[in-house]
């Protein structure tokens, strides 16, 4: 199950960033390149693949720069991981969730929320992790 908040197929630059996760992640946000027009507003698409196994790609767009946290919830409420916590560029991004938590352990089957904050605006989705 999955919720697209808004989609945009409006890549920015050609940009690779480490992302400043609190977990010290060495996952990466890419900001793709394209001739098209950047976000005008924050976009969250579905995970890809979702249900997810192993893992899954998570795209967003942010239309100005902006602070962006990008997390992982459990159904409790609880973060489960943070994947992108650092101020970024218009553009759009990909970030990859390996289906671990903060702790490097692969969490259990179910529901997991997204959460995309950017500036003052909160988008949600939702991933089914199966084992």
């Amino acid at each position: 199950v999955t919720v697209a908040l808004e989609s945009s197929t409006s890549p920015c630059a050609d940009v690779e960033l480490a992302s400043g996760s609190e977990e010290g992640s060495s996952d990466t946000v890419v900001a793709e390149p394209g001739d098209v027009a950047a976000p005008t507003a924050i976009s969250l698409s579905p995970g890809r693949p979702n249900p997810l196994f192993s893992g899954t790609s998570i795209a967003f767009g942010v239309p100005s720069r902006a602070l962006v946290r990008l997390e992982i919830y459990n159904m409790q409420g609880q973060v489960v991981r943070v994947l992108v916590d650092d101020e970024l560029d218009l553009g759009r991004y990909e970030q990859q969730w390996n289906g671990r938590d903060r702790a490097g352990r692969q969490v259990a089957s179910g529901v997991y929320l997204i959460r995309l904050h950017v500036g003052n605006q909160i988008l949600h989705g939702k991933l089914l992790r199966v084992r």
